[in-house]
């Protein structure tokens, strides 16, 4: 029965709130209370739930379990138009550690969640850098369909992106690409 299972998620929640020994474990329970919220339909509900866990502050949490928590606060965000929200959560996503190695799968889940944020925001040269950012990712991976797109999609939005100097430090850096740019057709 789900509404007994919800009532059981929802009383160990309340009991383990503010105990520190068991701050992971709550993070989880949340976790697991959001997606069946959401699986409901009430996604307003699973965001807010979502939103409570301040992952950053679990030391006893993977990295990578940490970055997944994250990716799905702003996933959720952006589902439910919490547009400043998925803004400051991304902040807490560490870039650098999402390119270690073990990262790849979490790394383009980022990526294309901020190009879904910074397209909202018609953020043009914010979405190319993220976009090429998933063509080196694609690249590195040797996915040639999945890389040629996101090379041409990234090249797009920098032709879209007011001219300044980190406009032109991009282009010096799509200039050293110029092989793979002259494998993109044409239209």
């Amino acid at each position: 029965d789900m509404q007994t299972k919800v009532d059981l998620i929802e009383t160990l929640r309340t009991v383990s709130a503010g105990k520190l020994m068991v701050e992971l474990e709550r993070a989880r329970l949340t976790k697991t209370l959001a997606k069946i919220r959401e699986d409901e339909g009430k996604e307003e509900d699973a965001c807010s739930i979502l939103q409570e866990v301040q992952v950053e502050t679990i030391g006893s949490m993977e990295l990578k379990e940490k970055a997944e928590f994250l990716l799905e606060q702003i996933r959720l965000c952006i589902q439910t138009n919490k547009w400043v929200r998925a803004s400051i959560v991304a902040k807490k996503v560490n870039t650098e550690k999402l390119k270690e190695s073990g990262f790849g799968e979490l790394q383009w889940k980022f990526y294309n969640l901020m190009i879904k944020y910074y397209s909202h925001e018609n953020a043009f040269f914010d979405t190319c850098k993220c976009y090429h950012s998933l063509f080196k990712i694609k690249q590195e991976q040797k996915e040639v369909k999945a890389y040629q797109e996101a090379l041409k999609s990234a090249v797009v939005y920098l032709c879209l992106s007011p001219y300044d100097a980190e406009m032109s430090d991009m282009i010096h850096r799509f200039k050293m690409t110029v092989k793979e740019l002259n494998k993109l057709p044409m239209a």
